[in-house]
């Protein structure tokens, strides 16, 4: 008795299926993104600083040319993104409905990656009030192996 041969063919076509699809989340933010604009000006008290930004996340002191001051850094997650990757192929013996023999197809070895973009302002405090301040963004990409 002949088997039919659309059973191999599905079962190929499905293991292509499982080894092209992948996974992707995100995860939620642990911060609010900071106001839009924030209405800190120079010359500000410490205090109307913590009233709008809140307590720094990082605070660090400098000295130079006799002064001595402090940086307030705040961050802010403004988006975090995590995706599998594919980090190599290995292959797995698989029977052969056909023949009844073992044939080795390829399947993904896959890593979690995060990618997290962060917004970091800066302020200079001196003497209890603010100088100046400067925004960066920071991209940092982040495997688990």
């Amino acid at each position: 008795m002949k088997t039919p041969a659309f059973p191999p063919l599905i079962l190929s076509l499905l293991v292509i299926l499982v080894f092209f699809t992948g996974c992707e989340t995100t995860s939620p933010e642990s911060k609010a993104p900071p106001p839009e604009a924030f209405i800190v000006k120079r010359g500000d008290s410490v205090m109307a600083l913590i009233e709008q930004m809140g307590e720094p996340d990082q605070k660090s002191t400098i000295e130079k040319s006799g002064s001595s001051g402090s940086i307030w850094t705040y961050r802010h997650l403004m988006r975090s993104e995590t995706r599998m990757v594919t980090k190599g192929f290995q292959q797995i013996p698989v029977r052969d409905p056909q023949t009844n023999g073992i044939m080795m197809i390829p399947e993904r070895i896959l890593e979690s990656e995060t990618e997290s973009i962060t917004q970091v302002t800066e302020f200079l405090i001196m003497d209890g009030q603010v100088v100046s301040w400067k925004q960066r963004v920071d991209n940092q990409s982040t495997r688990v192996r």
